[in-house]
């Protein structure tokens, strides 16, 4: 969650980041709101599909009811749990800077454990350089 706090923070012009303190990030004062030019967040990393699928056995039988957004029950524990992040940074966003943005989850669907129907694999496998598509599962809900 930290790390969605800092987010939130630089683009709206308010944070101060040491050289160490975040390996991946630069350091410095972030005194300038950007935020009117950032229209959403994409949260996500390259998840290892053993991560995934660590959290999916070891927390079964999870949903997520919070303010903003809400799981699907069919969700897996990890889809929830990226539902319960979004959810969180939503909230921190509005309680402090009372403004709210688009919140998408990212992956790379060659290191996720999912199994795509073959037309998605299809679809893939057919995109040319400067194509766009997106795969997408309906399982994080806003209210």
């Amino acid at each position: 969650m930290e790390d969605c706090r800092t987010v939130v923070d630089v683009i709206h012009g308010n944070k101060k980041i040491s050289l160490g303190r975040i390996a991946s990030a630069g350091s410095g004062f972030y005194r300038w709101d950007i935020s009117p030019w950032v229209i959403g967040y994409i949260l996500g990393v390259e998840w290892e599909d053993v991560t995934v699928v660590y959290t999916d056995k070891k927390y079964s039988d999870m949903s997520y009811q919070g303010k903003y957004l809400f799981s699907d029950p069919e969700a897996t524990p990890f889809e929830v749990m990226l539902t319960q992040v979004g959810d969180w940074m939503i909230e921190y966003e509005s309680d402090r800077y009372k403004q709210q943005r688009l919140i998408a989850f990212s992956n790379w669907p060659t290191t996720d454990p999912f199994l795509y129907p073959e037309t998605v694999t299809n679809f893939f496998i057919e995109m040319r350089p400067g194509g766009r598509g997106a795969y997408q599962k309906d399982r994080c809900h806003f209210w």
